[in-house]
């Protein structure tokens, strides 16, 4: 329809849930897990290259432990997500199933989707209904609106259509000598035509007339100013102080200890050739092989270096808080509450005092 294409439409973003590939690429993004995943890779080719044939049938265990514990970290942490994913997309559907309203298009009455509302429908209101879209009284009996989520006003608002606002406005201007902006801006005194989408009809019953709807509206706009990435939490920001602090102490000491070796095999060098000189002693093995001999020592000190860097990280230390946190929120999946990201039980669980206003609603700052 033309209403749509030039005034846009309400519906709201599609409910899909997340893939469990999208979820466990997203819990390999971690800075402990990478270094665990390159000191794998580094394991795995280092032991593999430099293993005699009889050991290399064994020597990629260790490599790949550690990469079958990154995948079991990411794994037990991303299908909880998509668990958790599955079950609030099934809730809010389940629960947008009911958002339907009685409206008059092109003179016919029907019911509607709040989705599929379009600006100039005139919509039904009456108690305890949430308003979808913005629009103007055209017809009221006894209407007044809980406008607490936008005003943080408990008291309810009385809506009347404009000519009776205009004529009670005058009323008020003939009765006290005030002016029609002071009057205005002592909103209990005066109805309101004007009804936002996000309300609740605290009382009585009339139409509305559509003015707008999706993110032009009140509600979309708000919506559209809430979608940020979510902050990390306390417990997250300590995570990876601590995985950064030992990923760093492993680093500087694996690269001392190699440096250390690499000095200790020149000294031996220096010494060993210095006896050959004054000895008058001649190498027994050509300078291939010496040099051969001398590239293994040096890959076997980056081995010990990597070995190092990987005991150093604690691959256990993910897996133990992916677990406990997936534990607290199947506990809460019984009591029917649930839970859409895994910090927020441990924001839940750190929170002291909550501060609410009047109207107990949870506001920024």
């Amino acid at each position: 329809m033309k209403r749509t294409e030039h005034f846009g439409n309400n519906e709201s973003d599609p409910l899909v849930a997340k893939t469990f590939c999208s979820l466990f690429l997203g819990a390999l993004d971690d800075f402990m897990l990478k270094v665990l995943m390159v000191a794998s890779v580094f394991s795995i080719v280092l032991d593999m290259s430099l293993a005699s044939p009889e050991a290399r049938g064994h020597a990629w265990i260790e490599g790949a432990a550690i990469m079958i514990a990154v995948f079991i970290v990411a794994s037990v942490g991303s299908f909880v997500d998509w668990k958790k994913e599955v079950q609030f997309v099934k809730s809010r559907m389940k629960s947008n199933e009911k958002n339907v309203c009685v409206v008059t298009r092109n003179g016919q009455k029907s019911v509607i989707h709040h989705d599929h509302l379009h600006v100039g429908d005139i919509i039904n209101v009456e108690y305890g209904m949430a308003v979808p879209v913005d629009g103007m009284v055209i017809n009221a009996v006894q209407l007044s609106l809980d406008e607490a989520a936008m005003t943080g006003e408990s008291d309810e608002m009385k809506k009347e259509t404009l000519e009776v606002c205009l004529q009670r406005l005058r009323e008020k201007e003939a009765e006290g000598g005030a002016k029609a902006t002071d009057l205005m801006h002592r909103t209990h005194e005066l109805p309101s035509p004007l009804i936002l989408s996000g309300t609740n009809i605290g009382g009585g019953e009339g139409q509305m007339m559509c003015l707008m709807v999706g993110k032009n509206s009140c509600l979309g706009q708000i919506r559209s100013k809430l979608e940020v990435r979510p902050e990390t939490t306390p417990l997250q920001e300590k995570l990876e102080r601590i995985a950064t602090d030992i990923g760093k102490f492993g680093v500087y000491i694996a690269l001392l200890i190699v440096h250390v070796l690499l000095f200790r095999y020149l000294l031996e060098g220096l010494s060993t050739r210095n006896t050959d000189l004054f000895g008058g002693e001649s190498p027994d093995s050509p300078s291939e092989d010496l040099f051969v001999d001398s590239l293994a020592k040096w890959l076997n000190y980056v081995i010990v270096g990597v070995a190092i860097i990987v005991v150093a990280v604690p691959e256990g230390l993910p897996l133990a808080v992916m677990i406990s946190l997936a534990y607290s929120i199947q506990r809460m999946l019984v009591d029917n509450n649930d839970v859409k990201r895994l910090s927020s039980c441990e924001i839940m669980g750190g929170a002291n005092n909550i501060c609410s206003d009047k109207t107990g609603t949870l506001t920024l700052n």
